[in-house]
């Protein structure tokens, strides 16, 4: 995939941006940074640019139970935090749990249900 391709989840989600606390999401994958690059989305965001939403991967098992995982924009996600902004704005993708076990293996908390199915 090229950085002009879209990611493979556009499309998949619902349309709407939603202010998602941050502090619920979970960032599973260690970023590598471009420093300047997350001054730059920081210095943006602080003038009021309207950044590409995040894409998170939204988990409902068991039912009534919600799991948030951000798999990309690291460099926003640093902006972000950098900023200590409570939210960020994010396309919630709902996914079953066997997408998030593709992506993180064993280290996924659906891991052993997966495996049992």
């Amino acid at each position: 995939m090229s950085a002009d391709e879209p990611s493979i989840f556009v499309g998949c989600g619902e349309k709407e941006v939603h202010d998602v606390p941050m502090s619920v999401i979970c960032r599973p994958i260690p970023s590598v940074l471009d420093q300047e690059k997350v001054a730059n989305f920081q210095d943006a965001i602080q003038n009021g640019a309207e950044m590409t939403p995040l894409e998170v991967l939204w988990v409902e098992e068991p039912p009534g139970s919600n799991y948030y995982f951000a798999l990309g924009g690291c460099h926003r996600w640093e902006a972000y935090t950098r900023l200590k902004s409570p939210t960020v704005p994010a396309h919630l993708i709902r996914v079953p749990p066997s997408t998030i076990t593709h992506f993180l293996g064993s280290s996924s908390p659906f891991f052993k249900r997966n495996m049992q199915q």
